[in-house]
């Protein structure tokens, strides 16, 4: 038994591993994740073009960018231990495709 699931966590891939499940069963994926095993080195251009892009095709295929694109802040610690809140976005399935 703990060899299947040895097998099966070999099986996930990098996208399916960074997935988040909301209470409500709704799959996304935070694009502060995303965006390192993209290979991005920064948030700060990956928020600005990569989203951007992705949000003006989504409302080009007449998507609801705010469905697919929700915009969310987490707590990280800084120096020192202060707690700052970073902006994130959730993206859907097909906004993290996008």
């Amino acid at each position: 038994m703990a060899d299947e699931e040895n097998t099966q966590q070999a099986y996930t891939s990098l996208f399916d591993a960074i997935r988040e499940i909301d209470e409500a069963g709704i799959e996304r994926w935070s694009a502060r994740k995303l965006y390192k095993i993209l290979g991005y080195t920064q948030w700060r251009n990956f928020n600005t073009v990569v989203i951007k892009r992705a949000s003006k095709a989504c409302e080009e295929n007449g998507q609801a960018v705010a469905d697919q694109f929700v915009r969310s802040y987490r707590p990280i610690k800084g120096g020192k231990g202060a707690v700052q809140q970073a902006e994130d976005i959730l993206l859907s399935r097909y906004a993290a495709y996008l």
